[in-house]
Parts: C-alpha cells; structure tokens; sequence
C-alpha cells in the first residue's frame, strides 16, 4: 500500500503554513547570508526527518517479541530502522522476490568458494614446474594459478633459421636459454625476424577433465536444490495468502461495442456464479498518457509554488490562455539563452513560467483526445468464488491462434459472446497492471522491440571500440575501468528503454524485458568483448599479460559498481545539495526520495559475474575467487542500499529469480562449449611441424648456438581454433599428446549431454507448452481452490484503471464515477478500499515533526476525487452519455456487503493497516515453524469493525 504522505495530494493542502512562512522569510532575509544558511540547514534537516520516518525501511517490536514491518508512510514512534545486519529470513518482509535474491547471492557465492576448491588440483598444477619450468620469471608470481605459459622452446621458421618464433627474453628482461637478447642475436647470427611467442611447451592433462565434471556436477545439483527450496516457498506463500490474481480472469480480445460492465457480469454469472467486479478498459492509452503529463506538470507546480493561491492562479492561466497569448509565450521563450532553455529542456532550470507553457500544450492535446469515442480493449473479472475463477478457466481457455481467428469447435457455443471466441486466462495481479499501455497491441510492441534491440547493438559496438582502444594503446587498468563503467551505464540505458520507450502491459514484462537486454550488454562487455579481441591474435590467450586483464575485469566487477551504488551520488546530490536549497519544503521532502532501482538488474549483476568465471575456467581456474568475493561484496552493499539509500518497492514474486537459476544452467553449458574450444587451440602459439629439415650449412652458427633445439621447420599461422560449434575430434598435428585430444573428446560430449540437459530440465516443458498453447491452452493452478469469499479476504485490490506519477506519493485513476440517481453528485462504482493507496494527509505534532493524520469521509473522498481524471476540468463540457460510456474505463463493483463497508471504513486506515500486518506477520512465523498443512489451520479471523 501506498499512502498519500505529501501535501501534494490535494489542492486544498498543497503548503504547510510552515512551508510557506519558512520561503516568506527566505525573500525577507535575503541580505542575511547567516540566516540563510540556518534556514537551509533546518530544511535539510526536516527533509532528513521526512525520510528518516516515512521513506526508510523500518520496524516495530509485537508483544510476542516478533517484528512487524511498517508500511510505506506509516509512522510508529516506537519504531526502530531496520539494522545492516538484518537476516535474510526477514529481508522477505521485503517482498518474497528481494528475500530469494539475497537468498540466491549468498548460495552462489558460497557455491563460488567451493568451485575454486574443486579447481585446486588444476590450479596447482598450472603453478608448478611441470607445467612451466618458467612460472615464475615470467611476471613475478602474479599469474601463479592460472595458464599463462613462458615455457617455450625456439624453433626455426625457415630452412636457413635467418627467421624465428621465440623471444631471447623474458618479458622481465631475464634470457630464457642463451646469454643473448633479441636485439644482439639479429647482430650476431644475422636473424632477420623474431615472432613471438615459440612454441610453447605447456600441455594440459585428461584430470583436468574429471575435475571440471565433478564441478558442473555440483553446480546443476547445487541449482536443483536451491530451485527445489525456492519452489516450495513460492508454493507456500502463494498458497497462504489470496490475492485478486486468485479470482480473477482476463478477456483479451473482448468484443469492441462491449464497453457496458452489466453485460459482462451477466455473462459469466449466468455461466460460472457470482462476480464480485467487472472492469471494462478502453483503448484510450493516448489520452491516458496526456494526463499522465498533465498531473506531473501540476505537481510541479504544486511543488514550486509559494502558497496555495500562485499555483491555483498559475494552473488557471494555463487552462485560459487563448492563441495570441501563446504565441507570446512562444516568441518570449524564443528570447531565452540556448543554454536556459537546453536546462529547462532537461529538468533543471524548473520555473512556474516553464510548466505553465508545457500545460498549455498538454491541456490542447486533450482538448482534440477528448471528443473521441474509445471502445473496449480488455476486460477484468473478479468472481466471488475461487472455484468460479478456475471453472471459467477450465471451460474457456483456448490457444491464442484459435482466439485470433475465432476458430469453431474449441469450446462449446453457449461460452460465446455475441459469435466471439473470447481469449481468457488468468489476470496478473492488480499492481501489475500498466493501464495506459493496454490499448497498445502485437504488431507495435514487436517494433519497438527490434528498435529497442537495435539501439542495444549500436551501444554494444560504441562499447567494444572504446574498450578495445584502451587495450590497443597498451592501458589493461583503464581497459579494465572502461568495462566497468559500461556495466554501470548500459542498464540505465536500458531503463529507460524499456520504461519510456517500451508500451508494456505489467510491470512483470518490463522486468523481463530489462533483464534479457542487460544480460546481453553485460555478458558481451564483461565476456565477450575480450575474447573476441584475443581471437584477432590467439597467441593472447595464454599470454602473461592477456590473463591479467581478465584477473583485472574480475577485480574491477567485484569492486567498481558496488562503490558507485553505495555512494550514490545522484541520492546524495538531492539530498544535501539540492533539497536544502529547494524553495519549498514540499520540494525538498521529494527532493529526499530514495534512488529508484530494478530488481532484474541485481540478478543480471550476478549472472554476468558467474558467466566470466565459467568462460574463462579453462585458464583461469582462480576466477572462481572474485566471483565469490562479487557475490559476498554484493550481499552487503545491496543490503545496505535496499535499507538505507534505495526506494521501496512494491513486493515482487519468484519470477525473475527463476529466471536466473535458468541463466546460470545456460552459463554451465556456454563453460563446456568454451573450454572445449579452449583445449582445442591449445597452446595458441599458431606453429605447426612441418617435415622440412633445418639446414644451415654455411652458416656462421649452429641451431645449438641460437637455442633451438628442433631440427625441422616450423610453420606461422598455423590456424589453431575452430568456427565450428564444437571442435573437431581427431588428434590435430599441433596436439603434443594423446591427454589434449581425449580432452576435446570429452568435453564435446559433455556439451551435448548438458545441452540435452538444459533443454530438458529448464527449457523442455516451458517451451512445449509455449508451442502449445498457440493450439490449445489449459490453465494450471496451483493447489486446490479455497472456501474464502473474495469480499472478505484482507488484501483484495480490484482492477482500478488508475496511471503512477513521477513524485505523486499515490496513483490517479482514469475512471468514469455516475450520479447514484439523477440530480445527484458522481460518485465511483467501486468501494475506495479496492485501491492500493489510501487518501491520507500530513500534518505537524507539537514538537514540529511531521505525522500522517487520519481524515473524515468527506476529506478521503475530495482527494479521490482530485486523484480522478474523470473530475478534470477540461472534461466538464462533454455530454454525460459520452464521459460516462465512452471515454474512461468502467470499474463495477456488484458486491456490497457489511464486510465490505468494514473493510472500507477500517481495514485501509492507519490502524487497520496495522492490525492486518501484525495478523499477516503472525502467520508467516506460524508457516517458517510448521510445514505446510499446519500453516493452513492457522486461525485468520476477520475483522471486526472497531468500538467508536
């Protein structure tokens, strides 16, 4: 729930008397630079108090000794912040998706831990003599652990050896075998070019192999073990708790002309019982969209005003201007400097005359929007009846083709409406809705997606330039921060891709949209970008210094971002910069919101950091340590932020955690693929024998003298890796033992094994049921149906058309109110108490501290109204047929009862709200205590309406 916490909320409390007295003495005492200073100090401070209270996390102690969370905008003085050290267990009050997340981070990276202890033998192995009787004068220990290979040996490249591979030094300055650098040997011996590396003699071993497999063995099983835990909590929760999305159906396709909710309501009670409401949405998103700006340019507004009657006579000039005045406005903003105009253009130069202008032009393109006849582009169904909601589902649901088509024979006729096959199945939850997009359909969301896509690759390409420029000129630590900054930007670039550019239904979609993109951007910066700059010169690959690029973008991962978040410098430059010098208090409280984030982009943190260490297993086995130290610092830093700099978030389902599970089971088969193509080339110094012989007879040296010790010709770019999908098989002529062609064996069996694996156990069933469900669809649903009425469960929020504004504490519906009877005042077709917000206000206490106080009936339903598109002014002059039919969503409610007229009255005040908290706090301890079939017979006694 969301309560109204700012004087934003209605006209009549746009300023507190303090506000406007604490801005009547900033212009008085404008000469007075210490007082000036004292007044800031003392608005930072009453900011700080406002989010300290009504914005942080916090909590309050039961008498039973358990913690109860308070909701956003309530205010208990014995309430307590939540602490850093917060166990996970009660980071679920939090929603049960942030709780698995913490969840998730603290498995992966314990499960990182014990991956870099499996690869020990290997690392081992790389460090010791065996492998590279040179590891250590190579780069002063800092590889130790990890494949680079010094250990080479010099071998002609020509007959007469005036060509060869293999420096006479190593890359500290030491000589490898002969008492001669590069420089002296071309003067010496008359060599005329030096290629490097030589061939390296560093081989791999089958063992490598068995470890690996015991590895991946543990990760999958490690994953079905945590998916198997997760699962059940989801199941549990889901179970324990009825939500509307329990009753509730969606119609799709409706029919276009049925825009009345009694027609609907006739239907299915007729077919499946008693409907408690009925929704009908228009396809009226453009006009819908207009006073989503129309609202945010009034809150401005509000925000910026001194006192209540300027921005009541601003908002007036804005609905009064006539076309000469604007045009004046036009020529007179002409005559502002670029520079004044390119601020206000991006949110920083926010004047009263800048707001007015643009009102002006939103309240035009109303004017032609609101003429229009819209019609019906879905329809919502609350049933009263759980088993209602399942039978319509089981009788109705059909595949989508069939619905577009309208194909005969799915279903039985009399479920037709009016000859239409309707598309039903089961609606997302209310709070998911977005209610302006719904009117938007396929064929543009498909363009907006390959235009979205598009824009990621061109923002991948300008990334891999600038990336492979720093490694070019020879500057891996800045390489290695330019990878890092990009994996901070390119998600806020998708941010906004996907929220203001993307016309997404739910929530739910712009979670996943974002997640896919980001994903994508971090694996090809983090990953990819480096590999493929090493396939231009594979010699790289088990290079001294490409490794440490790869150890470097590890490192800089693990700690760059997790800095950037905790200092949060856009939060902090509100905060203290800002907000003290806002000219109202009411702007400066907005000003201390906490910083907006995406939960989706957390996950895809943690995926990138697993993929790079499983891509680069093969040669860099400690990889595994900075991923563990990722996960860990991540758990820390996010907790810290969600509880002291982030917004709070509506509660979040398991969705985008099961997604990740998916992710990381694709990241396990991307290591099998990679590693097998790394075996392959192996050991990337691109020489092959040849069966020519050396010769060089009449020369003034010997092989011997030079330190090469093979007495055939070798050849250059000897082409060592494959386009393949998998490599090849057989024994190739670089191989220098059986152990690197039984490996290349094994691993591309592995590959088609866990491939099988993944399709199977992730993809297998969600993707037949995909294809599927285009034919014909069966709804799913989880455990048995209940007895419960829907009007008498606690949380029921019903389908409310209604749009979110920027700095607006609350929602504004877009629905249409009719008189009860003629000649009396509008009113909505739904009880209030089916929204989730409450119409609240804050006032002052005797010490000057800001508290929320509860409000009369009168008072609750004047701010609906002004939260209601229906009561706009500019929609005063339509014909009541027309703005009562044809122009907003209709929201019905059929059921009312003494149940309900409680719950409206009680259940959504402050006390109430607290009441169903501690009673949801209570039966969440019961169920972490007790299985599943104990937590049922928990008692949820209803409420009860309070003594006056």
């Amino acid at each position: 729930e969301t309560v109204v916490r700012s004087s934003a909320a209605t006209d009549s409390a746009t300023m507190t008397s303090e506000a406007a007295n604490a801005k009547g003495e900033f212009a008085s005492t404008e000469g007075d630079e210490e007082k000036k200073r004292e007044l800031r100090k003392i608005r930072r401070l009453k900011g700080e108090n406002y989010r300290n209270r009504y914005l942080l996390p916090r909590y309050v102690l039961e008498e039973d000794g358990s913690k109860r969370k308070l909701e956003p905008g309530e205010y208990d003085p014995n309430s307590q912040l939540y602490p850093i050290t917060t166990p996970i267990r009660e980071m679920s009050d939090f929603g049960i998706g942030i709780g698995m997340y913490f969840t998730t981070t603290l498995w992966l990276g314990t499960l990182m831990i014990i991956c870099a202890l499996i690869q020990t033998p290997i690392a081992t192995y790389y460090s010791s003599n065996e492998y590279d009787k040179f590891n250590n004068k190579d780069n002063f220990y800092a590889n130790i652990g990890s494949a680079s290979c010094s250990y080479e040996e010099r071998v002609c490249l020509n007959v007469e050896c005036t060509q060869v591979a293999g420096s006479f030094q190593f890359p500290n300055g030491q000589h490898r075998d002969v008492a001669v650098d590069d420089d002296q040997a071309k003067a010496d011996y008359n060599i005329t070019r030096i290629v490097e590396p030589g061939h390296r003699l560093c081989e791999v071993r089958r063992f490598f192999g068995v470890v690996d497999l015991m590895m991946m063995i543990f990760i999958a099983g490690t994953l079905l073990i945590l998916a198997n835990r997760q699962d059940k909590e989801a199941e549990m929760l889901d179970l324990s708790e009825q939500t509307a999305q329990d009753y509730s159906v969606i119609v799709e396709d409706p029919n276009e002309e049925k825009i009345d909710p009694d027609d609907w309501e006739a239907f299915f009670r007729t077919h499946f019982g008693e409907v408690f409401m009925v929704t009908v949405a228009l396809n009226n998103g453009e006009l819908i969209r207009l006073y989503k700006k129309k609202f945010w340019l009034m809150n401005e507004m509000k925000l910026e005003a001194i006192e209540e009657a300027q921005y009541t006579t601003w908002k007036r000039r804005a609905s009064e201007v006539d076309d000469q005045e604007l045009d004046s406005m036009k020529a007179k903003r002409k005559t502002k400097s670029y520079f004044k105009q390119f601020m206000e253009l991006i949110g920083l130069d926010k004047t009263l005359d800048h707001f007015t202008y643009e009102l002006i032009k939103v309240n035009r393109q109303i004017g032609t929007k609101k003429h229009h006849h819209y019609k019906a582009c879905k329809v919502f169904v609350i049933f009263n009846h759980e088993k209602s909601q399942r039978a319509c589902l089981e009788a109705m649901c059909v595949g989508i083709i069939p619905a577009l088509l309208d194909w005969e024979g799915q279903i039985d006729d009399k479920y037709l409406m009016d000859g239409n096959l309707l598309h039903i199945k089961e609606a997302p939850e209310p709070s998911d809705m977005i209610y302006e997009n719904l009117d938007i359909g396929l064929y543009r969301q498909f363009i907006e997606q390959i235009i979205s896509w598009a824009a990621v690759f061109v923002l991948l390409m300008v990334t891999y330039f600038t990336v492979v420029a720093c490694f070019d000129n020879d500057q891996p630590d800045l390489g290695a921060i330019m990878i890092s900054l990009w994996n901070g930007v390119l998600p806020e670039i998708n941010r906004v891709l996907v929220q203001t550019f993307e016309s997404h239904h739910t929530w739910s979609d712009v979670e996943d949209s974002f997640l896919t993109k980001t994903v994508a951007c971090r694996w090809f910066t983090s990953t990819l970008i480096l590999y493929i700059v090493a396939l231009s010169d594979p010699t790289q690959f088990l290079g001294v210094y490409y490794i440490q690029q790869i150890q470097k973008v590890l490192l800089a991962d693990a700690l760059t971002n997790p800095i950037i978040r905790v200092c949060d410098v856009s939060g902090n430059l509100k905060r203290y910069i800002l907000a003290p010098i806002a000219g109202t208090d009411a702007r400066a409280k907005a000003l201390n919101e906490g910083t907006d984030w995406l939960l989706a982009e957390r996950y895809t943190d943690l995926a990138k950091t697993i993929l790079m260490s499983l891509f680069y297993s093969a040669i860099l086995p400690t990889g595994y340590w900075y991923s563990a130290l990722a996960c860990f610092i991540s758990f820390w830093v996010d907790k810290f932020c969600i509880l002291r700099l982030f917004r709070q978030k509506p509660p979040s389902g398991d969705k985008l955690v099961r997604i990740t599970r998916t992710t990381i089971a694709v990241i396990i088969l991307i290591h099998c693929v990679i590693t097998a193509h790394f075996y392959y080339g192996w050991p990337y110094d691109e020489l092959c024998p040849t069966k020519q012989l050396v010769n060089v007879t009449g020369s003034s040296f010997t092989p011997a003298d030079i330190g090469v010790t093979s007495p055939v010709v070798w050849k250059e770019d000897c082409q060592q890796n494959s386009e393949d999908l998998l490599p090849p098989t057989g024994k190739e002529k670089w191989f220098p033992s059986d152990h690197q062609t039984d490996l290349v064996k094994f691993y591309n069996a592995v590959s088609v094994a866990v491939l099988v694996y993944v399709c199977v156990v992730y993809f297998g069933q969600n993707g037949v049921l995909s294809v599927y469900s285009l034919f014909y669809y069966r709804h799913k649903p989880v455990g048995d149906h209940t007895d419960i009425l829907f009007d008498t469960v606690e949380s029921g929020e019903g389908y409310i058309p209604q749009f979110q504004v920027a700095g607006l504490h609350h929602a504004v519906m877009c629905v249409t109110c009719v008189p009860p009877a003629p000649d009396t005042p509008a009113e909505a077709e739904f009880d209030y108490y089916l929204l989730n917000w409450t119409a609240s206000k804050e006032d002052e206490d005797e010490n000057g501290e800001a508290m929320i106080v509860e409000l009369s009936n009168e008072e609750q339903v004047e701010i609906y109204h002004a939260a209601n598109v229906y009561f706009d002014d500019q929609l005063e002059g339509l014909s009541a047929d027309h703005k009562n039919k044809s122009l907003l969503a209709r929201a019905k409610q059929y059921i009312k009862n003494e149940q309900t007229v409680i719950r409206g009255s009680y259940a959504k005040s402050i006390t109430g709200r607290a009441e169903i908290a501690k009673r949801r706090n209570s039966k969440e301890k019961a169920r972490s205590a007790s299985d599943v079939q104990e937590a049922e017979m928990v008692e949820n006694p209803q409420l009860e309406k309070p003594s006056p």
